[in-house]
């Protein structure tokens, strides 16, 4: 049965601490944060197909995939949103690429700007950017199910992928 599914790298315990630490300082704002079991960073956007036809093939695809890390630099607000931007990887787009390609899954033609969607809001907000820098160390991928609902999207995990000769995944538990 086709679901609403798409590929992401969930976010390290610790960067979700540092999250935690920003939302908190940030808690006045009116904003709706994102909660931690829904951070995570896109690589491949939602489309309908079935999970299990999806599950195999990337079970076949993720022994291939080596770990890397990935830096943040800036939160910064968005129309309708604040995100965590992150510094261009070369690891993230060649990883995206090839499991577009694997997928079969047409992508935009825009370049992959690796981002975090912290919050999100309805009316202009007074952000102040703040510099930062954060990072993670990418030792796995996931499939997740994405619900819409009028408060906001919820996900999840179908499935975990491990990177190449990675036994401990770092993400193991990043939306409980």
């Amino acid at each position: 049965m086709k679901q609403r599914i798409f590929v992401a790298i969930g976010i390290s315990e610790d960067l979700k601490a540092s999250i935690a630490k920003w939302q908190k300082q940030n808690a006045k704002l009116a904003i709706r944060f994102i909660q931690p079991k829904n951070l995570h960073l896109t690589l491949i956007p939602p489309w309908y197909e079935d999970p299990k036809k999806i599950i195999k093939q990337m079970q076949k695809f993720s022994s291939s995939v080596k770990p890397f890390s990935l830096k943040f630099h800036l939160i910064e607000s968005r129309p309708r949103l604040v995100w965590m931007k992150g510094k261009f990887s070369r690891e993230l787009v060649s990883l995206q690429k090839e499991l577009t390609r694997f997928l079969h899954v047409k992508l935009e033609s825009r370049l992959l700007l690796p981002h975090i969607t912290l919050a999100r809001f309805k009316k202009n907000i007074i952000f102040e950017e703040k510099t930062i820098d954060w990072s993670m160390h990418v030792n796995s991928f996931v499939l997740m199910k994405s619900s819409l609902s009028p408060n906001g999207a919820n996900y999840e995990v179908l499935a975990e992928f491990p990177s190449q000769n990675n036994h401990h995944p770092l993400l193991s538990n990043a939306f409980t």
